[in-house]
């Protein structure tokens, strides 16, 4: 059955399920758009960067989008220059892959130490298997991937941890494929969603500006 798209607008932005030609909701995807106000959007940097646009959202929206989030309670939201997100992006690009892989290592390492404690050693040597498999499928095909990142779109807020390190939060976007009809929102709105299109065409990234590292989830 052909997918559509409801938007409804809600508060300061739209939100929308994906609904079957029936009307009848479906849970296959979600998305969540919220718009800053008219200063909000005066003080967003849009650029080009490699073959994409790159947008940089003011503190002043990041802290409306995550500030009331348990995770980013003891942070302190800024706005980054220019030369800060080109450095960002430009390591990105050379550290993409590595980043992948210490995350793809942080999380079997954490399923094979729960087996372990919940008493299933049995399933361990099914899970060293499948990590093999996900290992030979990194090493062919994650450096096209890496260089696939170029024609990405990316949006980025930034904030200074508790610790004083400064984090750019970085999310790339690939509208090669557009089928929610979201680059219009690109500029003005941090894209957010669930399942569907973002599994797939959608990676979030922290840049640590003091140890020039990029990460997946994770805050150092």
């Amino acid at each position: 059955m052909k997918t559509l798209i409801l938007i409804s607008a809600i508060l300061l932005g739209h939100f929308s399920f994906g609904q079957n030609q029936n009307g009848a909701v479906e849970e296959n995807y979600g998305v969540s758009l919220k718009k800053g106000d008219s200063t909000d959007l005066n003080q967003t940097i849009i650029f080009r960067v490699d073959n994409g646009e790159a947008v940089i959202f003011p503190a002043s929206y990041s802290f409306k989008i995550f500030g009331r989030s348990d995770q980013y309670k003891n942070v302190q939201f800024v706005t980054p220059d220019t030369v800060l997100v080109k450095e960002a992006l430009a390591q990105l690009n050379l550290q993409y892959c590595n980043a992948l892989l210490k995350f793809n290592k942080r999380t079997w390492q954490q399923t094979i130490k729960l087996h372990k404690e919940e008493g299933m050693r049995k399933d361990l040597k099914k899970i060293r298997q499948q990590q093999k498999v996900q290992l030979d499928r990194h090493n062919r095909f994650c450096p096209q991937q890496q260089v696939q990142l170029r024609v990405k779109d990316k949006q980025i807020i930034a904030y200074k941890s508790a610790l004083g390190d400064t984090i750019l939060f970085i999310q790339t976007l690939d509208f090669r494929q557009d089928p929610y009809n979201l680059k219009q929102y690109f500029t003005s709105t941090w894209i957010d969603g669930w399942h569907g299109w973002f599994e797939t065409n959608t990676m979030r990234f922290h840049y640590h500006r003091d140890k020039k590292l990029v990460t997946i989830n994770e805050d150092l």
